[in-house]
């Protein structure tokens, strides 16, 4: 490496050691495959209208990785996977050298395990470090916050730190959701430096990062100028709808209801993300044909399965039978479930079957994988430690739907785990975050002052917990 370095430095152009060409010839395309996979999430679809936005955030998020690597945060449905396939994109058209690992897809519980499943014949950062070049390289990696609970996590850590070590042409450009950064001391070890000024998390000011904003007033322009038909769901949007479709996420998920058939009169009356997710739940899998327990039934069993084995993606073979095929297949025909894609040249892997957004997963193991009773829920937290991690944002769904559904239950349910002695502090937080966002009025908080009144000390720390998650900088 030190003599590549020296001869290109001289101006002599060089090409990588025989033993490396097929394992770098396999990355490239690796990369194109998982550009390929993301494609959807850059664009939005309206029927056959496609609706692309030029973000400002993916022309920061160049010209910052050009310097040093940097991490991609985001709330979920941010449009942080979208940003970096825009940034893989924008790359291979240059010539750049692309290196793009879609976390949601693979499956290696070790370095080794790494090498095996993307087919390469030495480790990935030993081919890193005699890829010969000029310039700065790229290793993408998308939604590290979707192998939590998983060994998948730690091969990540510990592939960026060898890389960050013996690979130093490569720049890492990884993304992850806010919450799993606040809480990954590693990773803001990892990252520690300065943030790009234009798009600025106050909570990671000593992080080199990027925010994914919602989108902007010209950015929602853009998209309406391409469809007619979310312009007229914005003239008609409740103020709480539009802030909503500010989140790209929300904006596509609208646009596929409304490429079903549905008006901008119907979703208009729509204030909450969780209520977008319940009217895209009614129309693709409830529907008025008599058979959405059937397909719950399928779903159920997929998403189970995925969180038992702490993986996004599940067997074919172990989640259909021949009661529930055509409605597995159904599920799969209005894309509410996906085939795997994942092997460079393989474009479909019928054997697995997948979520086409990590949210809709979230959503569905809220709705039918975690249990109604709040005692049933925090024996099995107490029974698998890692789930908490597993299915942090279900739990705030799970949560986010006991607010709206049963609000005594809600708080019931929220100072039953702040008790529970075993459940980590990560676990205490979910319900009174929820609260903060989403107490309207006074009255919202009654069961909070009726603990405090009779001094319930679980309703002390839930009232910490929800000043601290309304202070900024505060968590």
């Amino acid at each position: 490496p030190q003599l590549q370095v020296r001869l290109s430095d001289a101006g002599i152009p060089i090409v990588a050691a025989r033993s490396f060409q097929n394992d770098i010839a396999r990355l490239k395309d690796h990369a194109r495959q998982t550009s390929s996979l993301l494609a959807d999430l850059a664009r939005i679809r309206l029927g056959r209208t496609e609706v692309r936005i030029n973000r400002p955030a993916i022309v920061e998020l160049q010209r910052c990785a050009e310097n040093a690597g940097l991490i991609v945060v985001g709330e979920p449905g941010a449009g942080k996977s979208g940003s970096l396939f825009s940034l893989a994109e924008q790359l291979a058209a240059a010539q750049r050298d692309v290196v793009f690992l879609a976390v949601d897809r693979l499956a290696a519980e070790s370095l080794n395990g790494l090498r095996t499943e993307l087919q390469l014949e030495h480790d990935l950062e030993r081919v890193l470090e005699n890829w010969p070049g000029t310039s700065p390289g790229f290793l993408i990696i998308d939604a590290i916050d979707a192998a939590r609970g998983s060994p998948t996590a730690r091969v990540l850590l510990d592939l960026i730190r060898l890389v960050q070590d013996r690979a130093e042409r490569w720049h890492v450009v990884a993304s992850i959701r806010k919450f799993d950064l606040r809480y990954s001391s590693e990773l803001q070890d990892i990252f520690c430096g300065s943030p790009s000024d234009g798009f600025l998390d106050p909570e990671f000011a000593r992080i080199r990062h990027i925010n994914v904003p919602a989108l902007s007033d010209e950015e929602l322009d853009q998209a309406k100028a391409q469809a007619p038909q979310l312009r007229d769901l914005f003239e008609r949007a409740t103020p709480e709808l539009q802030l909503l479709l500010r989140v790209p996420f929300n904006l596509r998920l609208a646009a596929e209801l409304l490429g079903t058939g549905m008006t901008a009169g119907d979703l208009s009356p729509i204030r909450s993300q969780l209520e977008l997710l319940e009217r895209y739940w009614t129309r693709r899998v409830i529907r008025e044909d008599g058979q959405g327990d059937v397909r719950e039934g399928v779903l159920s069993r997929v998403s189970g399965t995925m969180v038992s084995a702490r993986r996004l993606r599940a067997e074919r073979r172990t989640v259909i039978d021949a009661a529930t095929a055509a409605s597995f297949q159904d599920l799969l025909s209005s894309q509410v479930l996906v085939e795997w894609q994942s092997a460079p040249g393989a474009p479909v892997d019928r054997n697995f079957i997948a979520f086409p957004h990590n949210v809709l997963f979230d959503y569905v193991v809220a709705r039918l994988i975690l249990p109604l009773d709040h005692a049933q829920l925090i024996a099995r937290v107490i029974a698998e430690p890692d789930l908490l991690i597993a299915v942090r944002p279900s739990l705030s769904i799970y949560f986010q739907r006991l607010w709206v559904q049963d609000r005594p239950r809600f708080w019931e349910c929220a100072f039953a785990l702040i008790e529970a002695p075993t459940i980590p502090e990560i676990g205490k937080l979910i319900g009174p975050t929820v609260a903060s966002e989403m107490t309207a009025t006074a009255n919202d908080l009654q069961p909070l002052y009726d603990g405090l009144a009779s001094g319930r000390a679980s309703a002390e720390l839930a009232l910490r917990h929800i000043v601290g998650a309304l202070l900024p900088g505060a968590r």
